[in-house]
């Protein structure tokens, strides 16, 4: 039987011989519920969400490491939005990190240093990479979610058709149900 060991525990004096006494009493009595084992086609979608998560973490440091540079140098963007993720802001930075800058001259940033402009440029090159693994992520987690029967009351239901009913709780979007899914797996274990 596989249990959690934390429920093994079987009296304050400790030695092998105790132990295995114990634990083959309360085995053989039934005392034990067997521990759920997590299916491999849901570990590998727990696989998935923990990289998803890697690559928005690493996305969000890379955001935060490009404004932190800018505001070394005097550029302070923060109240025209993310220097990543606003469209406009972020065109005028890259603008200003050009080598010919088109903005006016009252917005030039010309303080930034050449190989700083090199460094920020592939900060934003590293971004839109995790960005884009993030969302090939989300991807792959959508497409594993489709392809598994999941166990739902006395029958089966397909991956999508489970997300749309998850989806029907007030407050729950695709992304939330899809990861209620690599969790919870089935709402048969509460």
């Amino acid at each position: 039987i596989v249990i959690n060991p934390s429920l093994a525990k079987v009296g304050n004096r400790k030695s092998d011989r105790l132990d295995a006494m114990g634990l083959s009493r309360i085995c053989l009595l039934g005392l034990w519920a067997e521990s759920y084992v997590v299916p491999d086609e849901v570990n590998i979608l727990r696989t998935f969400f923990q990289q998803h998560s890697h690559y928005e973490r690493w996305a969000t440091q890379t955001s935060n490491s490009i404004n932190s540079e800018l505001l070394r140098y005097g550029v302070n963007l923060a109240r025209e939005g993310s220097v990543t993720k606003t469209r406009e802001v972020r065109d005028h930075v890259m603008d200003q990190l050009s080598d010919h800058p088109t903005m006016e001259p009252g917005c030039s940033v010309d303080n930034i240093p050449a190989e700083v402009k090199e460094l920020l440029k592939y900060k934003y090159v590293l971004w839109d990479e995790f960005k884009d693994r993030s969302k090939e992520m989300s991807e792959k987690i959508e497409q594993k979610i489709e392809t598994i029967k999941w166990k739902c009351g006395d029958g089966e239901l397909e991956g999508s058709e489970l997300i749309s009913l998850l989806m029907t709780v007030p407050g729950v979007g695709k992304q939330t149900a899809m990861m209620w899914l690599a969790n919870i797996i089935d709402a048969n274990r509460f």
